[in-house]
């Protein structure tokens, strides 16, 4: 059997960190024994509670914010006490693992945005050390993420592989909600990559043509105070509804009749892959890795970012066009098979075996 360390700053709200508990979760537990390994001891609720429901061991340090040198030592102890054979980082944990990597062990970082985006000033030397000097393997979440990684960090494009995103088909796969009203919905943290401001701006133009349209957002952030503004501002507090954190985006995911997404920059985000094993057409911007799993025409429409015109328009024609949305809708729930998380988890399995 195997040890599996998974490095995390936090258990907060992310797509990072679920990912992390979902990849826990699903490891053969006959192959691997896996912990958590968290800097911070800040989480969110919902999370730890997915962590203990599951047994999911987890071990929180300590960790102070910003350059924290004397937080090598509490690594040090955690990597003696686990004997990982496998170490498996995720977003900003390089700097202070990098020391404790041994020759024999595997070593796994994945890379969860485009490369140019994950890291800036020293985390990026650290990440272009560990992948040259130190044997660590970079992982891709898309084949739009990994030629960002090749060219980033100046590494061959064999030397990285791919292990797409996944996500549990089944969970998604519910009958749908009838309603009298036309639903959009979003997921993800509010914040400033998502940019559901723009979104909303779109939204309310279409709302003006089309008063039977709704828009759910699914999540929570610091900008939602800010959003909360704008609704109310363009007199939409009865057509959009912010929801907070949610355990059961499935729902919300079936009661809708389009999903949409705004962001500015992508990786592969696991919102997209639940919508379309929700079985719902998707129009998003054309950033990152999501042209990787959603065709423009084939199962969604994918807008320049930061075009609203060609925004509204999308959200135009899938609202009068039932047959377009059927047909679009159709081709994500199929597409959704190639995104499952069992894919995802024996894809880790097998580079953990490779050590």
């Amino acid at each position: 059997m195997k040890n599996v360390l998974l490095v995390v700053p936090t258990l907060l709200q992310g797509g990072g960190q679920k990912f992390v508990l979902d990849l826990a979760k699903g490891l053969d537990k006959e192959q691997f024994r896996v912990r958590v390994l968290v800097f911070f001891r800040q989480r969110h609720k919902a999370f730890a509670e997915f962590a203990e429901q599951n047994g999911i061991e987890t071990v929180y340090l300590d960790k102070k914010k910003g350059l924290d040198l004397s937080f090598f030592r509490q690594v040090r102890k955690a990597i003696k006490e686990f004997q990982p054979d496998v170490i498996h980082s995720h977003l900003n944990t390089m700097l202070y693992l990098l020391p404790f990597y041994r020759k024999k062990q595997v070593k796994l970082h994945t890379v969860h945005t485009l490369a140019e985006k994950e890291h800036y000033g020293m985390q990026k030397l650290v990440n272009y050390i560990a992948f040259h000097w130190r044997g660590v393997v970079p992982v891709a979440i898309s084949d739009t993420v990994a030629g960002t990684i090749a060219n980033v960090h100046h590494l061959k494009p064999e030397r990285i592989p791919v292990v797409y995103n996944g996500v549990d088909c089944a969970r998604y796969d519910i009958p749908k909600v009838a309603g009298d009203t036309f639903n959009f919905v979003s997921v993800g943290t509010i914040y400033e990559v998502k940019n559901f401001p723009f979104l909303v701006d779109c939204f309310a133009a279409l709302h003006k043509t089309h008063p039977e349209t709704r828009l759910t957002i699914v999540g929570n952030g610091a900008q939602r105070g800010k959003l909360h503004q704008q609704i109310d501002a363009l007199g939409l507090s009865e057509a959009v509804t912010i929801t907070g954190t949610v355990g059961n985006v499935e729902d919300y995911l079936a009661a809708a009749d389009v999903y949409v997404a705004s962001s500015h920059f992508e990786g592969l985000p696991l919102s997209i892959l639940e919508a379309m094993a929700a079985g719902l057409p998707v129009i998003t911007t054309n950033v990152g890795g999501v042209p990787d799993v959603v065709h423009h025409g084939e199962n969604g429409l994918l807008i320049p970012p930061g075009d609203p015109e060609a925004y509204l328009a999308a959200l135009t024609e899938l609202t009068e066009n039932a047959e377009k949305r059927a047909a679009l809708a159709a081709r994500s729930k199929e597409l959704s098979k190639n995104y499952d998380e069992e894919l995802t988890i024996h894809g880790y399995e097998s580079l953990y075996k490779k050590g």
